[in-house]
């Protein structure tokens, strides 16, 4: 038994240890002059990924959520209190890890980014006060971009495109998920 609890501690250490790469994505946009996500959450690194999701509404919209994927394998939380404009690193045990290299993995591989952006934002009905629903890539210069305005609703009556609004809420939740640590 004491053989055993040491061979998946040293296999669990190994994985948690190997080399990290950030994995490459089709970006949407080449961003013309550096994000400022990086000045304002105080990163250096240049080549660090930034993962936002969330959605922002007239008054709900207070608390934006980042979490920054750096190339030597560190993974941070930060918060910006949108009123103040104050930054919160929060920190991400080494434990934890695993869980938000798997999330990044996951919507890469399965190409869960891979929506139908046309889906997203097609219009066939007026929803006043709704909220855009966002998951937002910033990584070396380029952004991937994807919202949807009023999703809820669109897929409560199964409007066109709500099957694409449903991946990215489900996206959205299992970032915040992670980021909440449940």
């Amino acid at each position: 038994m004491k053989n055993l609890v040491l061979l998946l501690l040293t296999c669990s250490l190994s994985a948690l240890s190997q080399e990290y790469k950030i994995p490459e994505l089709q970006y949407d946009t080449i961003v013309s002059s550096q994000n400022d996500y990086y000045s304002t959450l105080g990163i250096a690194d240049r080549d660090a990924m930034i993962v936002t999701a969330g959605n922002t509404g007239t008054f709900e919209h207070v608390l934006s959520r980042f979490i920054v994927y750096f190339k030597d394998g560190t993974v941070k939380k930060f918060t910006i209190h949108t009123r103040s404009g104050t930054v919160t690193e929060l920190s991400v045990q080494p434990a934890e890890k695993a869980r938000y290299v798997q999330f990044l993995n996951n919507w890469v591989t399965n190409e869960r980014l891979q929506l139908e952006r046309i889906l997203l934002t097609g219009a066939s009905f007026t929803v006043p006060n709704g909220t855009t629903d966002y998951f937002t890539v910033y990584h070396a210069g380029k952004a991937l971009h994807l919202s949807s305005y009023a999703s809820a609703i669109y897929i409560e009556h199964k409007e066109p495109g709500w099957q694409e609004r449903q991946k990215l809420l489900d996206l959205i939740d299992n970032f915040e998920v992670l980021f909440n640590n449940k």
